[in-house]
């Protein structure tokens, strides 16, 4: 698996923003406080927004630099099926000079050297690892992120509204925090599903 992956300010980053902004602007409505502009309440939704947003820049970045060990993490033992299948695959017997050989057997160098394009990857298999590179750094993973970034938006509104002791707030961010993590449960599966079985398939013969 190759890494070109860059995350940005996804649908549901910004969908949880209107979510956020929404609960906001109801409150106020309710209270009738939104059209009154000498109070600050009615600035709220501004300054949550905002707060936010500067914390989605500050935590892309993070996930910009870092994305491939957090990735290694959360999947490892997917990952550690892929890898054992991959090298299993080249490790495999292998057939030099019309002799069977190991990869671990001590061998003339002329040999060693016949034997390191035999450990090289099939073009097709390269062919096939691209394709799902392309979909798993450029769709999968993004996707991934930018629901946490979502997530993260509400949970932190929701941190705030339980230190303000407003039980409309955490009314509705609690529900919206069970619609992303369900979301989120749902899109781990696919990826640990796409690299343990997709990527790992590669190398079955």
């Amino acid at each position: 698996m190759s890494s070109s992956f860059n995350l940005s300010l996804g649908k549901f980053t910004i969908f949880s923003l209107a979510i956020i902004e929404s609960i906001v602007a109801y409150n106020l409505l309710k209270s009738n406080q939104i059209l009154d502009i000498s109070d600050l309440r009615t600035f709220d939704i501004i300054y949550i927004v905002g707060f936010l947003l500067l914390l989605d820049f500050f935590i892309k970045t993070i996930l910009d630099e870092f994305y491939e060990k957090i990735t290694r993490f959360l999947f490892r033992r997917q990952m550690l099926e892929y890898t054992y299948k991959k090298k299993n695959y080249q490790n495999k017997n292998k057939e030099v000079n019309g002799i069977t050989l190991k990869s671990n057997d001590n061998l003339p160098p002329s040999i060693k050297e016949t034997l390191k394009n035999h450990d090289k990857l099939p073009s097709s298999i390269k062919e096939t690892i691209d394709k799902l590179d392309e979909l798993f750094y450029k769709d999968k993973l993004p996707h991934f992120y930018d629901l946490t970034l979502g997530f993260m938006n509400i949970f932190f509104f929701m941190v705030l509204s339980l230190l303000q002791n407003n039980l409309c707030y955490v009314m509705f961010s609690s529900i919206a925090s069970i619609f992303f993590i369900l979301l989120i449960i749902k899109s781990f599966i696919e990826i640990g599903n796409m690299i343990s079985i997709e990527y790992a398939s590669v190398f079955e013969e």
